[in-house]
C-alpha cells in the first residue's frame, strides 16, 4: 500500500523510530488528550518497545504507520489500526502528530486513505476511535471522515490523578462511502 498526501507519506515503522516516539511522548501539548497508558516513554528503550509493537501490528491484521515528510524519512507522527478483534471484525484507530504539522489536513486525509484500505483490503466491518471529551479538534477530524458519535464512556481512563470521559466514535463498512 502506498499512502501519500501533499508533501507527506506513510511508511511502515522501524526500530529507529523510537527516537520520534520518545520525543512526541514528552510533548505535553500533543499528549494532552492522548491518554497516559503506555504512551509516555521514560527512556529510549521504552520507545523501542513501542516501535516494535507498531511493527507487530501488521502481522495482526492491523497496522500503525509512521508519518513522514516525503523528502525526509524522520518520524513526525503515527496513525493506524490496532487491537483488531477477529471474531467481531473490528479495530481501533489512533493517531498523533507533532504540533508543528497541526492544521494542515494531514491526519484528516490519511484517515480517509486508511478507511479505504481498512474496508476494502483488510475487510473490517467496524472501525472505532475513542476521543477525550475535551479534544474538539480530534472530534472534528473524525466527523469529517464519516465517523458517528456513539456515546460517552464515563470515567473510562485515569490520567494525571483524575478520571477522564471518552467519546466513542465509529464508522461501519455499510455506512462508508469512498
Amino acid at each position: 500500500m502506498n499512502f501519500e498526501y501533499k508533501n507527506y507519506k506513510l511508511r511502515k515503522p522501524k526500530i529507529d523510530d523510537a527516537e520520534g516516539f520518545y520525543k512526541i511522548s514528552h510533548d505535553k501539548e500533543v499528549m494532552k488528550y492522548y491518554g497516559t497508558t503506555g504512551t509516555f516513554y521514560a527512556n529510549i528503550n521504552d520507545a523501542k518497545r513501542q516501535a516494535d509493537w507498531c511493527i507487530k501490528q501488521f502481522a495482526e491484521n492491523a497496522g500503525r504507520w509512521i508519518i513522514t515528510e516525503k523528502n525526509n524519512d524522520c518520524y513526525i507522527g503515527d496513525i493506524g489500526f490496532f487491537d483488531f478483534i477477529k471474531e467481531h471484525n473490528r479495530v481501533e484507530l489512533g493517531y498523533r502528530l507533532c504540533k508543528k504539522y497541526w492544521g494542515k489536513g494531514i491526519i484528516t486525509n490519511f484517515i480517509k486513505q486508511l478507511l479505504k484500505w481498512g474496508f476494502t483490503e483488510l475487510k473490517y466491518n467496524r472501525i472505532e476511535a475513542m476521543v477525550d471529551v475535551r479534544n474538539e479538534s480530534s472530534k472534528i477530524v473524525l466527523i469529517r471522515n464519516q465517523f458517528q458519535k456513539e456515546g460517552i464512556l464515563r470515567d473510562y481512563e485515569f490520567e494525571y490523578g483524575h478520571y477522564v470521559d471518552l467519546e466513542m466514535y465509529s464508522i461501519l463498512k455499510r455506512d462508508y462511502s469512498k
